[in-house]
């Protein structure tokens, strides 16, 4: 399940493809799995958005926004009061 991406950064891609292909094969024997089937979803848009040279649905930026608001949550715990995320 190798695909070729002719972009700068195919090597990374072939490489994700070539480590994910055990993970994928595993999805597509479990159909109905609900969780299994999103995640096949995402694995593809993710691979089709490298080969147009597209920003992927779930970029670098939106995980770093996420993280900041887990790291921002567990701060909140810690303090045990509201904090800003401005």
């Amino acid at each position: 399940m190798k695909r070729r991406i002719s972009l700068l950064c195919g090597v990374v891609a072939v490489l994700l493809v070539a480590f994910l292909a055990p993970l994928v094969r595993a999805w597509e024997r479990e159909p109905l799995n609900v969780f299994a089937a999103a995640t096949r979803e995402l694995l593809r848009t993710f691979l089709v958005s490298l080969e147009r040279g597209e920003t992927p649905p779930c970029n670098a930026a939106d995980n770093r926004h996420t993280l900041a608001l887990m790291l921002g949550a567990y701060e909140s715990d810690a303090k045990r009061m509201p904090i800003s995320m401005g």
